[in-house]
């Protein structure tokens, strides 16, 4: 099955699709992703994982056509930002 893996920076943003087996995880579709190395995310265990906006842990399975989503850690609290914001 394929599934695509995309991650975004402000910049530019990577994507690729890997053919994997019908009972593949998350953790195997990173696995076979040829840019990961090339971002220096550090272990995979630490990485912010989604497929289309939900969050997902490494063992969740995956279906034909998902997209698992590699995030960036936030820059600044979003509820601080709004606090900002809000005092003007």
């Amino acid at each position: 099955m394929n599934v695509e893996i995309v991650w975004a920076a402000p910049r530019h943003s990577r994507r690729e699709t890997v053919e994997l087996a019908a009972d593949c995880t998350v953790a195997d579709a990173l696995n076979a992703c040829s840019f990961l190395a090339d971002l220096q995310l550090g272990a995979l265990g630490t990485l912010a994982l989604g497929v289309y906006g939900e969050r997902r842990a490494l063992g969740d399975r995956l279906q034909e056509g998902d997209r698992v989503e590699i995030y960036r850690p936030l820059q600044t609290d979003p509820m601080a930002q709004r606090r900002a914001r809000a005092r003007g």
